[in-house]
């Protein structure tokens, strides 16, 4: 409405009022018109079109996870590599393909049998009728101890001549061993691999350094050796390395049969409170299954016909050759039979 007065007012400069006002007016359309096409456009989004914040996590997560490649579990000598257990379901894994099973391929003595009446030899052992007791005591004879217990032999225990060569029953490596200074030998633990649990224990040995020849014998407790290295944890063994020689037999230095060993299948109960022991027949490799299971069995009627006592041995009751049970649990000096 101004403009226009003024127009009116001043008649002979209307044209040149005109001239001027168009000018602002056109400039403020210019900057509206801008104004309006810079300023952000709302975008609808349909509900249908909102993402699925869960499945695009579980989405990544499968892109950018990668499984581990199975690791090599570290065996000892002539041991087939494994797998590690970490790196497998533990439902679908198969002890038996992943890990070195226990198998003997000796029990300890490098000869075991023939039996010669001549010398009264079976192999490495000897009958002697002033040695009044058996020279095998197989897996779960019982005796009673000084405490009136009941005690169930959860070992293969051989008594030998003191001389007598220990031989390893597997191969695999030395996880523990400790001197014994009641019984004045050595005990050493051998595994077949690092992730078996089963364990082969071998009791009553002492250094190939020691003199064995002597009588009576006299307490040795120089370090065992294999092939002239002094034995270590992780020391690899090999199935027939000679370990020492046969252990002490209390009471019995003045004797022909001085010495003994004693081989031992177990493993520990959950928190080390004790150990399941088992059959040594049954964990016989299979190359030597027959021979060995024989050996035991002609070993123990050897004994009966020349001791002239068919009954020293229950063979009817054993559950294996050497056996009479499978199993035996011990906790302390406390042992019990797992009856199946």
């Amino acid at each position: 409405m101004g403009m226009w007065i003024a127009m009116t007012s001043y008649n002979g400069h209307e044209m040149k009022l005109k001239s001027i006002s168009r000018v602002p007016l056109l400039v403020i359309l210019m900057i509206l018109l801008v104004t309006c096409d810079e300023a952000p456009v709302p975008t609808l989004v349909s509900p249908t079109a909102t993402p699925d914040i869960e499945a695009t996590a579980q989405a990544r997560l499968v892109e950018e996870t990668v499984a581990p490649d199975p690791t090599q579990i570290p065996l000892a000598s002539n041991s087939t590599p494994v797998t590690n257990a970490t790196s497998v379901p533990s439902d679908t894994l198969d002890l038996e393909k992943t890990i070195r099973v226990l198998k003997l391929q000796n029990f300890l003595l490098e000869n075991l049998g023939p039996y010669d009446s001549t010398s009264s030899t079976f192999g490495d052992l000897k009958y002697d009728s002033s040695f009044r007791i058996p020279v095998f005591y197989e897996f779960g004879i019982s005796r009673i101890d000084g405490q009136g217990n009941t005690h169930y032999n959860p070992t293969f225990e051989f008594k030998v001549p003191a001389d007598t060569l220990v031989i390893a029953p597997i191969s695999g490596a030395i996880t523990w061993f400790e001197w014994q200074a009641s019984a004045n030998d050595w005990e050493i633990h051998i595994k077949p691999s690092v992730g078996s649990e089963l364990i082969l224990g071998i009791d009553h040995v002492v250094s190939i350094d020691c003199d064995r020849a002597t009588s009576p014998l006299v307490a040795c407790d120089s370090p065992l050796k294999i092939d002239g290295n002094v034995l270590f944890d992780g020391m690899s063994v090999d199935t027939g390395d000679v370990i020492g020689y046969a252990g002490h037999l209390s009471g019995y230095e003045n004797n022909e049969i001085n010495g003994k060993t004693e081989l031992t299948v177990f493993r520990y109960l959950d928190g080390f409170e004790g150990t399941m022991n088992y059959c040594p027949t049954l964990y016989l490799d299979e190359a030597v299954e027959n021979t060995l299971a024989d050996a035991i069995l002609r070993l123990m009627q050897s004994y009966e016909d020349w001791s002239g006592n068919p009954s020293a041995y229950d063979q009817k009751r054993m559950v294996s050759p050497g056996c009479l049970y499978k199993t035996i649990k011990q906790v302390g000096e406390r042992t019990e039979p797992i009856l199946e």
